[in-house]
């Protein structure tokens, strides 16, 4: 191919460096290893670091992070609070990874069954079958009288008093 066969190309931007260009923010500053509220606040403050699309040319933004941890360590962003800050997080999260290991804590599903197994089902079953009894006693023509209605109540209490976890009962008196 000749030197004149070449089509011509239009130079877009600046060329590229030798460092890379990284897809997100957070990805930038788990790259460079500093927090993330630093690459924000270099962004925030106009940095040519920050290209279309969301990406980031680190190449531009190392030596303006470098200033700004310069600059937090006069007065500005506080890295070690953030460090410190990060690290009850995730002793936190450490915390309840464990407590949900052990039992100690449940996760919103398990609360979720919990109360169905335990409060809403059993009131239904015991209604579903009231309900069969009563419609087949009216289709005999048959009358309910009093104390069949208190024995059928007896029966429902002690039907969601077993249904119900020894530490939410009622005392047996109330």
């Amino acid at each position: 191919m000749k030197k004149q066969d070449k089509l011509p190309t239009a130079k877009i931007g600046r060329p590229r460096s030798s460092f890379p260009v990284i897809e997100g923010l957070s990805a930038a500053a788990a790259v460079l290893g500093c927090p993330v509220s630093i690459v924000k606040a270099v962004k925030r403050e106009g940095s040519q670091a920050f290209l279309a699309g969301g990406r980031v040319d680190t190449g531009i933004l190392v030596p303006e992070v470098i200033r700004k941890l310069q600059e937090s360590s006069g007065g500005g962003l506080d890295l070690q609070q953030e460090l410190a800050i990060k690290a009850r997080e995730d002793s936190r999260a450490k915390k309840r990874e464990n407590d949900l290991a052990e039992g100690l804590i449940h996760t919103r599903e398990d609360m979720e069954e919990l109360f169905w197994e335990n409060g809403l089902k059993p009131l239904r079953d015991v209604w579903l079958a009231f309900g069969r009894k009563y419609a087949q006693l009216a289709r005999q023509g048959g009358s309910v009288d009093h104390d069949e209605l208190a024995r059928d109540l007896d029966v429902l209490r002690a039907r969601l008093r077993n249904a119900t976890p020894a530490r939410y009962r009622e005392p047996e008196g109330a």
